[in-house]
């Protein structure tokens, strides 16, 4: 219902009927409809008038779990050349709806994305260090550093490079990766247990290498747990 109502008044302020003050609802029940509409919807409510705007923003860095209509259609997300550089395209494929949002820059433009799950993008910085994001809100989690897997050390090569020792059980000698190899070939796969808006209850399960060892680490942990395999008697 409320979803519904937001909608009908979006379009009855965006229609120029000013018998009422559209743009001088109380914060409090914009955010009500906006916690109702669907994410098309609510990328155009922000584009009614200069109030429904600021509250549109503050729903966009919001960093908790806004109520998710029972209908809600799932959307893609996606870069394309009619969009801006610092933009994307928010697409419902099932009624064709598409709108344009802005993309929480730079860190997108610097990080590798590794995985995704309930909504959130799971990067790779320049370090190879892992970080939440979410491409709507813009709200980010840094996870802990690459270094402090169990396998994994940190050093300098001779020109004072970022390097990673990567050690394998099997063998006595490291495998030396950059920063960059590391990124690319370190995260085998990744999964998270509910979204990352929840704080610590989200545990993050990590696929990595040596030969897919296992690690996981709750939001805001220093370090990561490494799952030792089972011994065999």
């Amino acid at each position: 219902m409320a979803g519904a109502l937001a909608i009908a008044v979006a379009a009855a302020a965006a229609a120029g009927s000013y018998d009422r003050d559209w743009a001088g609802l109380p914060e409090e029940i914009l955010l009500m409809f906006m916690r109702e509409l669907e994410i098309p919807d609510l990328v155009r409510s922000g584009a009614v008038c200069v109030s429904w705007h600021a509250v549109y923003l503050a729903v966009r860095r919001h960093r908790f779990p806004l109520p998710i209509p029972r209908n809600q259609l799932p959307c893609l997300l996606y870069a394309c050349r009619d969009s801006a550089a610092d933009g994307a395209v928010v697409r419902c494929p099932f009624t064709g709806d598409s709108v344009q949002v802005p993309l929480p820059l730079p860190p997108l433009t610097r990080h590798s994305t590794v995985g995704s799950a309930h909504g959130w993008l799971v990067t790779a910085d320049e370090a190879s260090n892992l970080h939440l994001l979410n491409p709507i809100t813009g709200a980010h989690a840094a996870l802990p550093p690459i270094a402090t897997l169990h396998h994994v050390e940190s050093c300098a090569d001779a020109e004072g490079r970022l390097m990673y020792n990567v050690f394998d059980r099997g063998d006595p000698e490291p495998t030396p990766l950059d920063a960059r190899e590391a990124r690319d070939c370190m995260y085998h796969r990744v999964t998270l247990s509910c979204s990352p808006s929840a704080g610590s209850a989200c545990i993050v399960l990590l696929v990595h290498m040596p030969v897919g060892e296992l690690s996981y680490a709750r939001l805001g942990d220093e370090r990561w747990t490494w799952i030792s395999p089972t011994t065999s008697s």
